[in-house]
């Protein structure tokens, strides 16, 4: 028996904002980046946008919440995705854009336009 986590046979990864976890599989399982093959640093990345993602209100009407930056906490995100797929250039990495998720409407987007590849 070994005490290695299990990582996603497909190599798939999708980062998004979450008050709970910012990184699933495929499958919509949610994946841990302590568990993850990545540098220390990253995994101090993830962490630090994992809890600015908590201050997000998204759950409240938008009139209702705090003041959060949204284009700053997006933009870090994506920076962070592309550094995890510079530490994992063998996995897919897939980015979905709180920004563009919060406003998909207004900006005629689809579900699927939320999100995109790095």
């Amino acid at each position: 028996m070994t005490d290695e986590p299990p990582l996603p046979p497909d190599q798939w990864l999708a980062m998004g904002g979450d008050l709970t976890n910012c990184l699933w599989t495929s499958t919509g399982d949610p994946m841990f980046y302590e568990d993850l093959p990545i540098t220390g640093a990253l995994k101090a990345r993830l962490e630090a946008w994992e809890r600015w993602a908590s201050e997000y209100e998204d759950f409240l009407p938008r009139e209702k919440r705090a003041p959060f930056d949204l284009e700053g906490f997006t933009a870090s995100g994506l920076d962070i995705a592309c550094a995890l797929k510079a530490e994992l250039p063998d996995w897919t990495i897939v980015y979905r854009d709180e920004f563009r998720w919060q406003y998909q409407q207004e900006l005629g987007l689809t579900l699927a336009e939320c999100q995109y590849e790095v």
